[in-house]
């Protein structure tokens, strides 16, 4: 992942959180996946969240040179359009442009969340691509980058080499396809013990089906959740694992 000043906690926190959780229970699985290797990283060491905290990071360019699968960048908590602009635009956005080509050069695939969005639309990964972002930016996206098939009505937008998000619950339905990329079963696992379900999306009432590609491995309902898992043990077996 890649992070800047700003970087949005929850993003931050919950792409790692689904990856490792789906680490954890691989083993559970008869012809489990690779783990997936996370990495945190940044133009210059260190950055400091939007909720104030100190996040390590290594070098971009030192892990690109490994040739990673994947660049993500999640979102940075500046909700007004205008600043959001300024900011991918702007000297500090530069730094994430730069990665995210570099990225794209070395074959990695790129993905961002909510407001991440514009960094790639600014970097013009998304010219021609459908590509979503947080509801209420959707007009200023569009506006800006007309490029774009914009379409906030979307929880996820699945490219062959670019993954878009909606807002800040999207991060984990982002996270979710990536593990279901790789094994479906594991996806429907990981998404049974982060008891995530049939929510409704952002502001609204109605409940409305992801538009990931990999809806099939949703939880059908909370009834459902850890059925013939034997949840409960495998829970505390795995959670102690960890420490």
């Amino acid at each position: 992942m890649f992070v800047v000043d700003g970087v949005a906690d929850f993003g931050l926190t919950a792409v790692p959180e689904v990856l490792r959780t789906a680490n954890g229970l691989a083993a559970d699985l008869p012809d489990p996946p690779r783990p997936f290797g996370i990495r945190t990283v940044s133009a210059g060491g260190a950055v400091r969240s939007a909720h104030g905290y100190t996040i390590p990071a290594e070098l971009v360019k030192t892990v690109l040179a490994e040739g990673p699968d994947l660049l993500l960048v999640p979102a940075v908590e500046i909700p007004e359009p205008e600043a959001l602009v300024r900011e991918v635009s702007g000297a500090s956005g530069r730094t994430v442009l730069h990665a995210l080509n570099a990225a794209r050069e070395a074959g990695a695939r790129v993905a961002a969340a909510c407001t991440a969005a514009f960094f790639l639309a600014e970097a013009g990964v998304l010219d021609g691509v459908r590509a979503t972002t947080s509801w209420w930016l959707g007009l200023a996206l569009r506006r800006r980058y007309p490029r774009v098939d914009v379409d906030e009505t979307r929880t996820l937008c699945v490219g062959e080499d670019v993954i878009t998000a909606g807002a800040a619950l999207a991060h984990l339905d982002l996270a979710l396809s990536l593990v279901a990329a790789s094994s479906p079963a594991l996806a429907d696992l990981v998404s049974r013990y982060l008891l995530i379900g049939n929510r409704t999306t952002q502001h609204t009432s109605r409940p409305r089906r992801s538009s990931c590609a990999a809806t099939r491995w949703s939880p059908r309902s909370n009834a459902a959740c850890g059925r013939g898992w034997g949840s409960r043990c495998r829970w505390r077996r795995w959670r102690a694992s960890w420490g």
